[in-house]
Parts: C-alpha cells; structure tokens; sequence
C-alpha cells in the first residue's frame, strides 16, 4: 500500500503550529517550571515572534522533512515487498508450493506476521483460479475438436460418391455365402451316410419335397389287396356318439366318389379309447389322447406289402371346441390314410384344392374328398365293372344322407404276439414330442412342418406305419 507524502507547506505548517504551541502552553501558569528557550516574552508580538524562532523552526520543519522522507521511502519497500510477494505468490501457485518465504530485515518483520495467512490463502486461490483456467480451456478444445471431426464427418458423408456395384464387391459377399452353404450341405450328407442320422434333420434325398407322401405315386402308395375292380371295405365306429355325424358324412363323401372306386359297409363297436386293430377293416376312434401335438392319427399294419388293418384317432385334446369343418375335415384326412391315400399338398398356405388330402388352414374349403382323390384311387384299386368312370360332381349332395348297409360280421383277431408288440412300441411312439422316435426303432419316412411319418419292423414279415397330422 502506498502512503502520500505531504507537501512543503504542510510540513512548514505543522512545525510552526507546534512550536507556537509548545511556547504558549509553557507560559501558562500551570505549565512546567522548566525553562522553554522559544516561549514568546510578554511584549514581543507574534510576528517578532516567528522571525526569533525561524531558524529553530527551519530546523524543526527539516526534520519533519526527513522523516516525511523516511516514511515514504519505507511506503515505497512495503509496495515493492508486496509486489515481491505477489509474484512470489504466482510462481509458486505455478509450482505447487504454499511455503511463505521468511522476513529478512527488520522492516520486512513488521509484515510477515500479518501476511503470511494471507499469502497463503491468496497462493492457493490464484493457484485454484489457474487450475479452472486449465480445465475449462481443456474442455473448450475437446469440444471443438468433437465438433470439427462432426462436421469432417457430415461432409465427408455428403461429398462422398455412392459406391459402384462392382464384381470384387458381388464376390466379398458370395464368396462367404458359398462357403457356409457348403459346410451346412456336408453336414446334412454326413449325416445322411451315417447310422445316427438324427431324426429331426430332414431326409437329405427329399430335402427339396419335405412332404411325407406327396411324392408317392398310385404305383408307389401303400394298398388293400384287391381284385383290380375297386376296394370293398368295412369301417368300423368305436366313437362316441357326438362323434357319430361327422364319421357317416366321412364314409358317406368317400363312397359316392366319381370314379366309383370305394364300397363301403359300416358297423358299431363299443367305444375304444385303444382303438385295437382289427383284421381287414378300418377301425375309427375318439378319445382325449393328451397333450401330443397331433390332432389326428392314423396306424396301418403291413404284411408282405400289403394294408391289411387300420386304424384312425381323433384326439379331443385338440378337437374339442374347434368348429365342426376343423372336425369333419380331420374324420375325413384320417380315414383317406386308411384307404392307402397320400397327401396331395402339405402347404398350408396356399390355395385350397378342394379335397380334405390336401393341407389347409380353412378346414371347411377343404373337408371332403375331391376329384383327384378318387382318380387316383381308380388307379391303385382299379374300377368295378359298369361303373361312372368319368369325374362328374358328387352323388351325395351337401346336407343329404345315404344309407349304409350295416353289417355284422365277426372280427378277426390278430396275433397275441403282434397285439402285444403293437401295445408295447405304439403308445409311447404317439406321444412322443422330442423327436427322438428313432431311438426306439422307428425309421422315419418323411417329415413336414404338419406331419411325419414312421414306419417300424415287427418281425415275420409284419410291419406297423403311423402318419400323425400335426397341430
């Protein structure tokens, strides 16, 4: 801090005013008895006063001069201390110290003990200040660098030219394709040539056609022994009665096809959760089967080639409070299987053909028999002389009844043993879900998204198929 030093007159001032002071109060009766060599005498006047006293009072005023002097020379070290202590302060702000450096005068002592608080607190708030100065330009050029590498970004992207479709760049992404593409089909053909071939893997040879028996032909189809002049048939009802309808509209739309290929006779059984094979006739069933993930089954035993027993489920589990089309449509899929048909379409999803053979998801476009159904019959079995040959409309129309001959005729037992093996491998088969059916024997056939096919070796020349129409 910096102290004004007064001026001549001030100082002349002062020493005048102090010496004229000092004399008039030792004058005064109760001043000091001690002698004042420049108390005023009585009869001088102010005037001969001052000029008595001038030199003493010069002086006085040229010491008050020199302490004036002294006083601003030591103003003038307390402004340079400061600003030595200041920048003392910044440099060691800029070095991370906070020592106070000691006094080293006498004078300097007169504000180190005041200062050195100060000073320090004053470092470490210039040192923060410089700190945040830091930072905050730090920061500052983060952001503009960020902002500058977006906008290089922004018009690099802008003035970039679209990329050619060029040969190289055709083959970056072929070349990988091809390769993955050739690893997964030598996986199927290993698999295909190995004994573990795993069941839920589709057949490499009808990879192209999963269908589990569209691609049969009437040559190929599975077939009753007949006289090439049609297929006489007995079909049995072991339903409940609320089943009872849409198994005669079954058996009624199958026997008045065109060509007249089927005749059919029908007689009651008691009800047969089981559904036991019965020798040479299709045998038809109802019951709550569980949770297995077909709606519809269908069994035919095989010997020597030929169907010589069949049987049809409906499982409840997945009929009941469906519509009466999803019902008549599953009678009818079923006991097609039991005449030796094959599918003729397993896309659920494209047109309806007309016929319940084929796979729909509207079961009332398609829960009949069509044409196709029964021209191809006509080939497996042949026609019965003086028949309809040509394809015409159905004889029986929507909502009419005929009458079937109801026969009575005594079963045919099968074999202990092959009722006892059927009763051992054919339950756990139906409700399997894993996939795994081949472990327990069974070869699979064929497989779609909406059925499968498996087919195992009972021993003498016995053979059992079962077709499941998937949920």
């Amino acid at each position: 801090m910096t102290i004004p030093a007064p001026s001549s007159d001030e100082i002349l001032a002062r020493a005048l005013q102090g010496a004229y002071d000092a004399g008039y109060h030792s004058s005064q009766p109760n001043s000091s008895n001690r002698p004042s060599p420049t108390a005023p005498h009585a009869e001088e006047s102010f005037g001969d006063y001052a000029r008595r006293i001038e030199a003493p009072t010069r002086a006085l005023h040229a010491s008050a001069l020199e302490t004036v002097e002294q006083d601003a020379a030591y103003a003038r070290r307390i402004e340079e201390q400061e600003r030595a202590l200041y920048e003392s302060a910044m440099n060691r702000s800029k070095r991370s110290l906070y020592t106070v450096t000691a006094p080293t005068s006498h004078n300097d002592s007169r504000t180190s003990t005041a200062g050195t608080t100060s000073d320090a607190a004053y470092a470490r708030r210039v040192e923060q200040e410089l700190q945040d100065e830091e930072v905050a330009r730090q920061m500052t050029n983060q952001e503009e660098t960020r902002a500058s590498t977006h906008r290089a970004h922004v018009l690099a992207a802008q003035s970039a030219p679209l990329r050619a479709c060029s040969v190289r760049r055709i083959c970056s992404y072929l070349i990988p394709l091809a390769i993955i593409g050739g690893i997964v089909v030598g996986t199927l053909v290993l698999f295909n040539n190995s004994d573990s071939f795993p069941d839920w893997l589709p057949d490499f040879e009808n990879f192209a056609d999963e269908d589990p028996f569209n691609s049969t032909g009437p040559e190929g189809a599975d077939r009753w022994k007949s006289n090439g002049e049609g297929l006489t048939m007995e079909i049995v009802n072991a339903l409940d009665d609320d089943w009872y309808s849409f198994f005669y509209q079954a058996v009624d739309d199958w026997d008045a096809g065109t060509p007249d290929v089927l005749t059919l006779t029908t007689s009651v059984r008691a009800p047969d959760f089981e559904c036991t094979p019965i020798n040479g006739k299709i045998k038809v069933c109802n019951g709550d089967y569980g949770n297995t993930d077909w709606r519809g089954i269908n069994q035919i035993l095989i010997r020597n080639g030929f169907i010589f027993a069949s049987t049809a489920k409906m499982n409840e589990n997945y009929l009941n409070g469906v519509s009466s089309a999803q019902k008549q449509y599953t009678m009818c899929h079923e006991t097609g299987h039991g005449f030796g048909l094959p599918h003729t379409d397993v896309n659920f999803y494209n047109a309806d053909r007309g016929e319940c053979m084929d796979y729909t998801d509207s079961p009332a476009n398609n829960d009949q028999p069509g044409p196709e159904n029964f021209e191809f019959l006509a080939v497996m079995y042949g026609v019965p002389e003086g028949s309809q040959t040509a394809v015409t409309t159905s004889a029986v129309q929507p909502g009419e009844r005929r009458v079937f001959e109801t026969v009575d005729t005594e079963d045919e037992a099968l074999p202990d043993w092959l009722l006892s093996k059927l009763q051992q491998v054919v339950p756990a088969f139906e409700n399997r879900m894993d996939g795994k059916d081949y472990e327990e024997g069974w070869r699979l056939l064929h497989r779609s998204l909406h059925g499968v096919a498996h087919e195992m070796d009972l021993g003498d020349d016995y053979s059992v198929r079962v077709r499941k129409l998937h949920v």
